[in-house]
């Protein structure tokens, strides 16, 4: 990598000491030789000048160099940075000796600028058809109350709505490039997703559905594919937590008290309410025989196929998930008699009577043993309901029996009929969502991590607010904010703020600075609890900050180390430009004609930002050099590393 310009102490300390040994060599010389020659007047002048005229020339022609080249060399240098980063910045023409290049600098701006409003132009013009349609897409998303996501094929989220950002409200649960194990950790979530990743696109792969728990919810989580290349998938959400329960507590009295009655035209009204009643939630959907045959053999074993669909495919209405669960549960009490079968499966019909019905060769299972099977738990399920419960659910019959001629034995189970459904939920007020379709484009998430594209990194850029500088004696921090970079974006609203309560009083020069006071922190948490939060809003991402050593001082007394690799523009900056002396944050905002509100400046989540879109002008300079990788980045970063020049 070339070295570029000296830095300017190196300069002057160069000048100096040759200068001052020409000076006191020379006087050394003219001391001797006056001794020796035992001059005066004006000859003993001239011995004198003559001697020091070497060192005089030495500090004249240094100045002379400093003023004239070095100086403007170095405006160039800072002039052309910001070019790089701001193409439609302000160009000042250098001076001294290079005043003689301005004409043609300043033809090469224009020309750069002429270029870059070309490029935006193209780019307006191309992106006009596709921007009209993602607005249009924004504003259906804005007003759909279903919770959406959609990731790619290694389960990274690419987009999520309004809807589903209230539908988790913790902070830095939803995120872009996200993976969705982090939400959750069921493994039949990944078999169902992975199934739909690797079907066939070309024959319209069915949704999967399934039920999964979330803190104290109940959810119903249902998978699409779409036709897109890279593969991705669409999630939709629905929280039936007090459904589920109440139908299952309300099944479980009216067949309790259908047991107690007599088969009287009473108890034939009330069978036909349990029927009606079954139906009628949100839960029912139209389900494919064939989709569920396939859904049932994933959750057995995706590895192998144990149930081949038979007969003509045919829809039935029913809440797929505990179907699915039922018949796994009773597929493996079967496999404990018949550890080799392989199983088949096919809806049958007689008139409105539907049910479906699994076949194996053998004998049929007894009718002692199935009333044994109706009480197991079906452990998958929330609240683990029993088989019993699942099949009074649907109003269905579980029985077993024999098919002589074709030398099978049979398990079936009867279907419900369709029925009305409740009313939507109420309309959740629309927000902005957030979506990146490009990150199904970045390099796998099982790439090591220093191998990975600077600007394909999750990075969250943080800062600090202190009670002073002295973070290794008394004083504390008071607060920490954060925001995200995702595909070299700014997540504006992607953000974590929040006080802390430093146990000791603000000083007056502190509060001037940030503006918090002893008021302000008072009921605010300890840092101990502000961290444990900001670890779960940065997750597995990269950290960065603005003189990282000083908020990483700061963050210590929580009592927890951070293993994030972290990147510190102020090192970064150095290294790109160890010939210029001003590298703090104020300079380089200036330097790269960055935006930042006055009212934001020394707030943590201002300087945060700022610090995130002074990442984001480094880039474009970063690529001049050659540093694509995180390696390559942090091995830049640590050449600018020194004890001595306050990098610390």
């Amino acid at each position: 990598m070339a070295e570029g310009l000296p830095r300017r102490q190196a300069l002057v300390g160069g000048w100096l000491l040759l200068g001052g040994l020409g000076l006191v060599g020379g006087a050394f010389f003219a001391t001797w030789l006056d001794s020796r020659l035992a001059l005066s007047g004006a000859s003993r002048v001239a011995l004198w000048l003559g001697s020091l005229s070497g060192g005089l020339t030495l500090l004249a022609v240094g100045f002379l160099l400093e003023q004239r080249l070095f100086r403007p060399l170095r405006t160039l240098h800072a002039q052309l940075a910001r070019l790089l980063a701001t193409p439609n910045a302000t160009f000042t023409p250098p001076d001294g000796w290079l005043a003689g290049l301005a004409p043609e600098l300043i033809h090469i701006t224009s020309r750069l600028k002429d270029q870059h409003d070309s490029r935006e132009q193209a780019r307006h013009e191309g992106a006009l058809d596709t921007r009209r349609v993602r607005q249009a897409l924004e504003t259906l998303l804005q007003h759909l109350d279903t919770p959406i996501v959609v990731c790619d094929g290694h389960r990274r989220i690419l987009l999520f709505n309004p809807a589903a950002e209230a539908f988790f409200p913790a902070p830095g649960t939803l995120g872009l490039g996200k993976r969705l194990d982090t939400l959750f950790t069921d493994p039949a979530l990944v078999v169902r997703f992975q199934a739909l990743i690797d079907s066939d696109p070309a024959k319209a792969p069915l949704p999967r559905e399934m039920l999964a728990r979330f803190a104290e919810r109940t959810l119903s989580i249902n998978l699409t594919r779409l036709h897109a290349n890279p593969a991705e998938v669409l999630i939709t959400l629905r929280d039936v937590t007090h459904t589920w329960q109440t139908q299952l507590e309300t099944r479980t009295r009216i067949q309790q008290a259908l047991d107690a009655l007599d088969a009287k035209p009473e108890t034939l009204a009330l069978g036909n309410m349990m029927a009606s009643l079954s139906l009628q939630s949100e839960q029912w959907r139209s389900i494919w025989s064939d989709t569920f045959w396939d859904v049932l053999d994933e959750q057995l074993d995706p590895a192998h196929k144990l149930i081949t669909p038979i007969g003509a495919p045919d829809g039935f209405t029913g809440h797929a998930p505990s179907l699915v669960a039922l018949f796994d549960t009773l597929i493996k009490r079967l496999h404990g008699e018949l550890p080799y079968c392989e199983f088949e499966g096919e809806i049958r019909r007689d008139g409105e009577r539907r049910w479906l019905a699994l076949s194996w060769p053998g004998e049929p299972v007894d009718t002692d043993t199935l009333q044994g099977w109706r009480v197991v738990r079906l452990e998958s399920l929330p609240l683990a309901p029993s088989v019993e419960d699942v099949l009074n659910l649907h109003g269905s019959e579980l029985w077993s029996d024999a098919n002589a001629s074709a030398g099978r034995a049979r398990l079936c189970v009867s279907l419900p009929h369709p029925g009305p459904r409740q009313a939507p939920p109420a309309q959740r007020a629309p927000r902005p969502e957030f979506h990146d379709f490009d990150i199904a484009y970045h390099v796998s998430p099982g790439t090591p991590l220093d191998e990975r594209p600077i600007e394909q990194l999750e990075i969250v850029a943080f800062d600090t607010e202190t009670t002073g500088l002295d973070l290794r004696g008394n004083d504390r921090i008071v607060s920490l904010g954060a925001c995200r970079i995702v595909n070299a974006r700014l997540q504006m609203d992607d953000t974590f703020e929040a006080l802390v309560n430093p146990r000791r009083p603000i000083p007056a020069a502190s509060t001037a600075i940030h503006g918090l006071s002893d008021r302000d922190v008072e009921y605010a948490p300890s840092l101990p609890a502000v961290f444990a939060q900001f670890q779960v809003f940065t997750g597995e991402a990269i950290l960065l900050a603005h003189n990282a050593s000083f908020d990483l001082l700061a963050l210590r007394p929580a009592g927890v180390s951070l293993t994030n690799p972290v990147i510190d523009t102020l090192l970064i900056s150095k290294a790109l430009d160890k010939a210029l002396d001003e590298h703090d944050l104020d300079a380089l905002a200036a330097r790269y004609d960055l935006d930042c509100p006055p009212l934001d400046r020394h707030t943590a989540l201002g300087d945060a930002r700022l610090a995130a879109k002074l990442w984001l002008a480094l880039l474009p300079r970063l690529k001049t050099r050659n540093v694509s990788t995180l390696a390559q980045l942090l091995e830049l970063q640590k050449s600018a590393y020194a004890k001595n020049d306050g990098s610390r």
